[in-house]
């Protein structure tokens, strides 16, 4: 019941589309991005903001929940960690000394190359998972079998600007729920990316 519940939000495109190329890394959607959206209701589930926010505050009360931007933590990480620490009663984390690289750590950048073993990589580790044969997991994450199985392919195009309109309008209804819901300005999801700022794979 004293659970603290931590969420980051990210632009809903931006969101949809990383899913979506994860799908297409590991073999698991080969129809195009809308196409995606349509068929597969986990791609488009996970930018339903405000409904899943409304069950977390529901379950959890709105004081345990903590609303973050993933812009933020991209942008200003020590203000974001300072939000966090402050949320959680703890001493704020001092990471000005840090050094931090910029690159997206799980950033897919290319499909499948060969999409039979990615599927049936896929579901050797889907099976590892539910026998919590982790060890085994973390071995063949080191041995260089994720980088041999997954990706490969020609890098993804950036996401076409017809496509994203689209995508943006379709999304728009759970920006403006959840402007309300948070009483805060989220003109930028709703507009689209500005020439040489298109989604790409990062």
């Amino acid at each position: 019941p004293g659970c603290k519940i931590i969420c980051t939000l990210r632009d809903p495109v931006q969101r949809a589309w990383s899913h979506y190329r994860m799908l297409r890394n590991i073999a698991a959607a080969k129809v195009s991005f809308e196409e995606a959206l349509s068929a597969n209701p986990f791609v488009a589930e996970g930018s339903r903001y405000p409904y899943h926010l409304a069950q977390w505050i529901q379950h959890f009360g709105r004081e345990n929940v903590l609303i973050t931007f993933y812009d933020r933590l991209r942008d200003d990480p020590a203000g974001y960690l300072d939000e966090i620490c402050d949320f959680l009663g703890i001493e704020r984390i001092n990471i000005s000394k840090m050094s931090f690289t910029a690159k997206a750590i799980n950033s897919v950048d290319r499909p499948a190359r060969n999409r039979r073993r990615a599927r049936r990589a896929n579901k050797l580790l889907n099976r590892l998972r539910l026998r919590r044969a982790y060890r085994m997991i973390d071995f063949l994450e080191r041995s260089g079998f994720m980088r041999f199985a997954f990706g490969g392919g020609p890098p993804f195009e950036p996401l076409d600007r017809c496509v994203e309109a689209r995508v943006r309008e379709l999304f728009r209804p759970e920006v403006v729920a959840l402007e309300d819901m948070i009483e805060r300005d989220l003109s930028g999801w709703k507009a689209q990316a500005r020439a040489g700022r298109r989604l790409t794979s990062s």
